[in-house]
């Protein structure tokens, strides 16, 4: 009964004995577990693999949630709906598949960051359920901003909206895990500080597929101008993050997320029009 108790040491794990491949196939499901509501987490495993090693894959998910809006985008269009209303129902579907994640991110960010006080005092109101003014003016102009900018690309084509909202989807969490390498944890406890802090491979293999993805979609030129704008996007709340609270937390990365798929899609709309 004792044996039964103890718990195996990593040389034990089934984990450590299984092929390349099959650890790159389990990380990959765990971060779509992690970052959205599909239940793929591998049980198994999950005792010696942790997001610190998986989060390369972090833009592979934003492909798969971006897959699902574009879905959303060609049924809306082969029923003939406006460009409009075809946009918003991709977005919703995005935000159904992520459980909303990083929208209660940006919107927690934003009561912190706009509430005045000490660190302590802003990390305390990033915690708080309830959802404040400036929570609630962030979601609506970045869900505006989101929107707007894919009807955009859609009232000028399928095509344009649906590897435009892929892109963004990819390219905004393709950076999250170099933010969390690089941007030391503003607490302990919560989201970001409980997934650990990568090392630079993961962390570089992230942006180096987002950066991929934004090649065959936008060319060389156009990823030049994302890169540009994901940058000075991502630099100046990183830069606020750590002078208010010290920081990067899990909200924190949401928020980033939220605001970069946005000025993705601004610069996407603005490449093609």
């Amino acid at each position: 009964m004792e044996d039964q108790n103890q718990e195996k040491s990593p040389q034990d794990d089934p984990f450590t004995e299984r092929s390349n491949a099959e650890r790159l196939w389990h990380e990959a499901r765990l971060c779509l577990g992690f970052l959205t509501r599909i239940p793929v987490f591998s049980i198994e495993y999950s005792g010696h693999s942790s997001l610190t090693g998986a989060c390369w894959a972090f833009p592979l998910v934003g492909v798969c949630v971006g897959l699902a809006a574009a879905l959303v985008l060609w049924l809306a269009d082969g029923f003939g709906l406006a460009s409009q209303l075809a946009a918003l129902l991709a977005i919703a579907s995005m935000i159904l598949l992520t459980g909303a994640l990083h929208e209660d991110g940006l919107a927690d960010t934003a009561d912190g960051f706009g509430l005045g006080g000490d660190t302590e005092k802003r990390l305390a109101a990033m915690r708080d359920p309830r959802i404040g003014v400036f929570g609630m003016v962030a979601l609506i102009v970045v869900f505006s901003a989101r929107w707007t900018a894919l009807a955009d690309l859609v009232s000028i084509s399928f095509a344009e909206g649906a590897t435009a909202i892929i892109a963004a989807a990819a390219i905004s969490r393709g950076i999250l895990p170099y933010v969390m390498h690089a941007v030391a944890n503003a607490r302990q406890d919560g989201l970001s500080a409980s997934a650990g802090r990568p090392e630079s491979q993961p962390a570089l293999i992230a942006l180096g597929i987002a950066a991929f993805i934004s090649l065959f979609v936008f060319g060389i030129s156009g990823t030049i101008v994302v890169a540009i704008v994901t940058a000075i996007v991502t630099i100046a709340i990183v830069a606020i993050a750590r002078r208010l609270i010290g920081g990067q937390t899990g909200d924190v990365l949401g928020a980033i997320q939220q605001v970069t798929e946005a000025a993705v899609l601004i610069t996407a709309a603005g490449l093609v029009a």
